[in-house]
């Protein structure tokens, strides 16, 4: 399933969205990049249809998401997002298979989606009693459980010691390698440059630059998107990028 927004504007308070564009195919990871402020987490929600748009469409193979039904939009888009609920006093499967209620699931894969995430015994725990990163896993893992066509991911290493990042990065990849349509914000361009096929760079609202990951991720466009100059260089993955004033510390 194809995720396209065409010209979405939005107004919240003094911030405003201006005119984004972007289109996310089945089995490829579009990335958005900028700094605190930028849009970015507001951007998801719009493409999830949490927030409605002021103008502009946001459409799932084609079908404008805000005249689906709540559970036709559950199908066709799951969300992650940075702020972390608090569902009552519910344990960490219920919390899971909430997200499975939505579409009317019957399959019950609940053990293989906690087993992947490593959170299996952390399953008849209650959720407000885990720490931030175990709480990020819970819900990643509700995501994958929802199994959704197209899935928006807001900063989803917050929170993550390094074995907890690389699960949700497999994870990551195994969407893609389903055919989703996975859509990541991230601060770490260098993270982009491992995940992103397509990156998407914005500031105040704006789009800066949009492409292929490889082509657009050069310290010209970073410097536009964060106003810090970055340097370029060569590692065992690749070309990464870092800012100048780190190299002088």
């Amino acid at each position: 399933m194809t995720l396209e927004a065409r010209g979405l504007a939005k107004k919240i308070g003094n911030f405003s969205l201006t005119d984004i564009s972007l289109a996310c195919s089945p089995g490829e990871v579009t990335g958005i990049a900028g700094a605190n402020g930028a849009g970015k987490s507001t951007l998801l929600k719009l493409l999830s249809g949490i927030l409605r748009v002021d103008s502009g469409l946001v459409l799932a193979n084609g079908q404008d998401i805000l005249r689906m039904t709540p559970r036709e939009r559950a199908k066709s888009v799951s969300i992650l997002l940075q702020e972390t609920p608090s569902p009552f006093n519910f344990v960490v499967e219920d919390v899971v298979r909430t997200a499975g209620y939505f579409i009317g699931k019957n399959e019950d894969n609940l053990d293989s989606v906690l087993g992947s995430m490593g959170i299996s015994e952390l399953s008849g725990r209650r959720f407000h009693e885990l720490s931030g990163g175990e709480k990020r896993l819970v819900m990643l893992a509700a995501l994958l459980y929802q199994d959704s066509s197209i899935c928006l991911l807001d900063e989803p290493f917050s929170f993550l010691d390094v074995d907890k990042e690389i699960r949700t990065t497999r994870a990551i990849n195994q969407l893609k390698k389903e055919g989703k349509a996975v859509v990541i914000t991230l601060h770490d361009m260098n993270a982009l440059m491992r995940l992103a096929d397509h990156t998407v760079l914005m500031k105040r609202g704006e789009i800066v630059a949009k492409g292929k990951t490889v082509d657009i991720l050069t310290p010209e466009n970073a410097y536009l998107t964060y106003g810090v100059r970055f340097s370029e260089y060569m590692s065992p993955e690749g070309k990464r990028l870092i800012a100048d004033d780190l190299l002088q510390i």
